[in-house]
């Protein structure tokens, strides 16, 4: 049943009877946690949420304590947006889009399951075990860093897929696949707006609320328009998913249908983990020359050549 222990309000899926209804509920938190991309579709899917709730209750789907926990946790969440909500960490650089305590919990789970150490140990003993256990976790890294550079997806036909890690192979083609669903328009001289507005309701079984026509589903454009820094030329696109994932999201992809080098985040290189930091290494010393100068270029965009410029921004002239 309901945990009010320390304040806490939790909710575990049997307790919401219908399991639409529990399913539903938990596709919208996950969507508040990493799909909405403003405040506004943030507070419209609560609004939803909030009647859907209401609705269930008078139709006697669920009773007066489950729906004061559901409430309950919903203002919970809503209190601590900050910390979840999509619309806020999707400016966090290097992200990876990763779900908002992922890093923390795996350290918790090294440091209490495979490492052992606790508060029974003395702070000595516990320091030690902490140390030898990131010592073993940083050789295992760079053993698999240096497996991965006799690796590749033979069946791709980008032409980088040598440079790249297979992480970073999957997710360029996820994104050249997303941009043939993608529409485009260029409205000035240096910028366009992408739209997809095709979509796919969630599917709920044995839907007899009609729950899935009731799912909050936004429609999203986006502007992508063209930045520079001395020489070179930037596409930025309002989505920011290159800033996250150092990877070009398909709404550029959509404008260049083309894929450069440069384009891709210099952490995705399979020799990035063997060779940066290495003392006396050549390759070491121009990935911290690329490292250091995508921070200083963090925020301009996806860094492209003039010829991909050219062609993006006349692409009837280019072919």
């Amino acid at each position: 049943m309901n945990s009010h222990e320390n304040n806490r309000v939790v909710i575990s899926p049997q307790q919401l009877g219908s399991l639409p209804l529990g399913d539903w509920l938990y596709k919208l938190f996950m969507h508040q946690a990493c799909v909405y991309e403003n405040k506004k579709q943030y507070d419209k899917s609560n609004g939803v949420l909030t009647g859907v709730i209401r609705d269930a209750f008078n139709n006697g789907v669920i009773d007066q304590s489950l729906k004061n926990a559901i409430e309950k946790f919903q203002v919970k969440l809503n209190n601590k947006q900050r910390y979840i909500a999509y619309y806020i960490r999707k400016n966090i650089h290097n992200s990876y889009d990763a779900m908002t305590t992922s890093p923390v919990e795996s350290m918790n789970s090294q440091i209490k399951h495979r490492i052992k150490a606790s508060s029974l140990n003395n702070t000595s003993r516990s320091l030690m075990m902490i140390t030898e256990g990131t010592d073993d976790r940083i050789a295992a890294i760079d053993k698999t860093a240096e497996r991965e550079l006799q690796l590749t997806i033979i069946n791709s036909k980008l032409p980088i897929k040598n440079l790249f890690h297979r992480k970073c192979v999957f997710l360029l083609h996820h994104q050249f696949d997303g941009q043939k669903k993608q529409c485009c328009v260029m409205h000035s001289d240096s910028s366009w707006i992408v739209w997809n507005f095709e979509y796919q309701p969630p599917y709920f079984e044995n839907d007899e609320f009609n729950l899935s026509s009731l799912f909050p589903m936004f429609a999203n454009v986006y502007k992508v328009y063209v930045t520079k820094k001395g020489c070179q030329s930037f596409l930025k696109c309002d989505c920011l998913l290159y800033e996250r994932t150092g990877v070009p999201c398909s709404h550029i992809l959509k404008i260049t249908d083309h894929i450069e080098e440069s384009m891709i985040k210099v952490q995705h290189l399979k020799v990035f983990y063997v060779h940066y930091g290495q003392p006396d290494s050549d390759m070491s010393q121009q990935l911290m020359k690329a490292m250091s100068l995508q921070i200083i270029d963090e925020d301009m965009g996806v860094p492209v050549s003039d010829i991909c410029l050219e062609k993006a921004l006349h692409p009837n002239e280019s072919r």
